[in-house]
């Protein structure tokens, strides 16, 4: 694992040496209405924006125009495959319409969540949506936070779910009141299922965020509160403060090791260069420190990128 920190101002990077991704990454500006926006293999720029319906806008050049497709559905992530095709995620909390036949209605109390594919044209390709099983009587709210696309057909979707939840016919449904996080493997070419991956979830968790590596397999980061559980059974304490934790995954959904990144911080993204390293980037307070070594400490919030 090759790490390197530099600090100008208040910004410092890490960069971390792991294999390359199919895509190049996004940038998410962390407010309430967030922009979204990502670049394909011929340098379009593709942008999301969400103020009740969202918006997905795809240009070359402003003097050439740019072509759109609009839906009344919340987009949170964007991926982009080798092909340039289009992968998203979000929620809706009404009937909604995704255009070329994709009809959802109302999903009742809680929202749900909904992954698409869409061609370099904006068309959707398809839609996957979670459902209720209508044998219980509880529901609970999905949300979708994350996804990202290998080069080997595989798209992962990671979110949250309460109680009640289905996905393509398959009932993972949890005892009332309980809360479980989940990555998920679709097929890129019709969105069939995988596999899915029930996680764990404590009582606060921020920003997710996965990244996929170009040969399989993917890197996960999550920033928490109290004390995380991940797959291989290791558990990391953040309380009082949030803490972040990276891990890695094979193409199978296994995770391969976890390392936290200490002092109260949050990653906001990730993204792979081409040089195969990893860039991180958030927000920390005070102390930021990784794998035992202290990187910086500078006594008040500030941004780090990487």
């Amino acid at each position: 694992m090759k790490i390197t920190f530099s600090l100008i101002l208040v910004l410092f990077s890490i960069q971390i040496a792991f294999g390359q991704c199919g895509n190049t990454g996004h940038y998410l500006f962390p407010d309430s209405n967030p922009t979204l926006m990502e670049t394909d293999s011929e340098d379009n720029l593709i942008i999301v924006n969400w103020a009740g319906d969202s918006k997905i806008e795809k240009t070359a050049d402003i003097t050439q125009g740019s072509i759109s497709v609009s839906f009344n559905a919340r987009v949170v992530d964007i991926a982009i495959d080798s092909a340039n095709n289009i992968y998203i995620c979000g929620n809706f909390t009404q009937a909604v319409d995704f255009g070329s036949g994709f009809n959802f209605p109302n999903p009742g109390p809680d929202p749900a969540l909904f992954v698409a594919k869409l061609n370099p044209s904006l068309q959707v390709v398809w839609v996957e949506v979670s459902d209720e099983d209508e044998n219980t009587m509880s529901y609970g709210a999905d949300r979708s936070t994350s996804i990202t696309v290998d080069n080997s057909g595989n798209c992962y979707l990671q979110g949250t779910y309460e109680d009640d939840f289905m996905l393509q016919g398959n009932n993972y449904d949890l005892p009332p009141g309980t809360i479980k996080s989940f990555v998920a493997s679709l097929n890129t070419d019709d969105g069939s299922l995988n596999w899915f991956n029930q996680q764990y979830y404590d009582s606060f968790i921020g920003y997710t965020n996965l990244r996929a590596i170009e040969n399989g397999g993917f890197y996960k980061s999550v920033s928490f509160l109290y004390n995380y559980i991940d797959d291989l059974g290791n558990t990391y304490t953040g309380y009082p403060y949030s803490n972040s934790l990276l891990m890695r995954y094979d193409s199978a959904g296994n995770q391969l090791w976890g390392e936290t990144i200490r002092g109260i911080n949050e990653i906001y993204s990730t993204l792979m260069d081409s040089s195969g390293n990893l860039h991180i980037y958030g927000s920390f307070v005070d102390t930021l420190s990784f794998q035992g070594d202290t990187l910086f400490s500078l006594g008040n919030k500030e941004l780090f990128v990487g």
